[in-house]
């Protein structure tokens, strides 16, 4: 195991970080590919299960009525209501926003009826969700397929597509700096990050979990981002 290895503990199990650098025996070699093979393919049930419950929402309480979802928020829905009470309990173990993100998945599938939004994995379809433009979501979908984008860049992606006001992210050198930078500004001040830490905390548990695997997926990302404009 390389030197830059770190390891903490964590209910018994040693948790090696992927600094390490490890040589695998042919044996565990295949024992990995076997598990990381068994990994995507529980995602994947995991993923389309999701996909296929906003679906069922869709059409089982809004009729497939995107304006009904996209445009009023499903406000007038009691039953859509009475299920968002019940979120995060034993009734209905799932957080408001992973009920509000199935639905709206499924909504925009409707509404943008477009053959690229419709191949992208459900994860990514939900982190294109801020967009909430439909030439801006078509326009996003071409460029997840096309750049083979992982969730955790499209994330990115999206936040920088935020910051050049909507439209599709077309970077030059100094086009990268000025997106990172202006991300970078908003989370300079202290007043503005003791305002996200305010209304985070008012998040439901699955709705924290959520935030916590975006911000992960971010810094995971700003620190490949770093190591690159560090290399001499």
């Amino acid at each position: 195991m390389g030197a830059k290895a770190k390891s903490r503990q964590e209910t018994g199990v040693s948790i090696v970080s992927r600094e390490a650098t490890v040589k695998l025996r042919a044996a565990e070699a295949q024992l990995l590919a076997e598990a990381q093979r068994r990994g995507r393919e529980a995602l994947g049930a995991a993923e389309n299960a999701m996909s296929n419950y906003g679906e069922w929402m869709f059409i089982a309480l809004f009729q497939s009525d995107t304006k009904a979802v996209l445009d009023a928020g499903g406000a007038d829905n009691v039953v859509w209501n009475a299920m968002l009470d019940a979120s995060d309990s034993a009734k209905l173990p799932l957080g408001r926003t992973t009920l509000v993100n199935a639905l709206r998945v499924a909504a925009y599938d409707k509404r943008l009826a477009d053959g690229a939004w419709q191949r992208l994995v459900y994860s990514h379809k939900v982190a294109l969700l801020p967009l909430a433009d439909p030439k801006a979501m078509r326009g996003a979908a071409r460029h997840v397929l096309k750049a083979s984008l992982t969730t955790k860049q499209v994330v990115l992606y999206v936040g920088a597509m935020g910051n050049e006001g909507g439209t599709q992210l077309r970077l030059s050198p100094s086009g990268a700096k000025r997106a990172l930078v202006t991300m970078a500004k908003r989370f300079d001040d202290s007043r503005s990050v003791s305002k996200y830490r305010t209304q985070l905390a008012k998040l439901d548990e699955e709705g924290k979990e959520e935030v916590a695997t975006y911000i992960e997926n971010l810094v995971e990302t700003l620190q490949s981002l770093l190591s690159t404009v560090r290399k001499k």
